[in-house]
């Protein structure tokens, strides 16, 4: 399965505007949440995810970020204590990271050409949990 988190607008592709990282973080933690919503996953499943973003991988592998990304570590934690899930966060090298790339760019016609059969299609990110415990 492949993921790629990308904000486009009507106009053109805009910059991020909380700052990449947070949507780096957030691609992640869509992966997942799509992931989990979409298929039935034995119960100690190991899923993995490649980023090209230093700090995402790290906050996922360790737990531990500022203050204003625990919404997205809380939310990943109960989706993985939810579903009886494992995670882990590899590197992948940006010039490995050529779909990725071309769609972050809005250059669609170079990421079909690398993966034809590529299926873009709109999704609604995950909404966050705030720290209330659910009963």
């Amino acid at each position: 399965m492949g993921f790629i988190h990308v904000f486009l607008s009507t106009s053109s592709c805009p910059l991020p505007s909380p700052g990449i990282f947070y949507h780096e973080a957030l691609a992640a933690l869509s992966a997942l949440y799509w992931l989990t919503s979409h298929s039935p996953l034995p119960v100690n499943f190991c899923v993995v995810i490649f980023s090209d973003n230093a700090n995402t991988i790290a906050m996922f592998n360790t737990l531990c970020m500022q203050p204003e990304y625990n919404s997205l570590l809380t939310t990943a934690v109960d989706l993985l204590l939810s579903h009886h899930l494992q995670l882990h966060v590899f590197h992948i090298p940006g010039v490995e990271n050529t779909v990725t790339d071309a769609l972050s760019h809005c250059h669609f016609d170079i990421a079909y050409a690398h993966v034809p059969l590529l299926h873009i299609d709109v999704f609604q990110p995950p909404r966050l949990t705030l720290g209330v415990v659910q009963l």
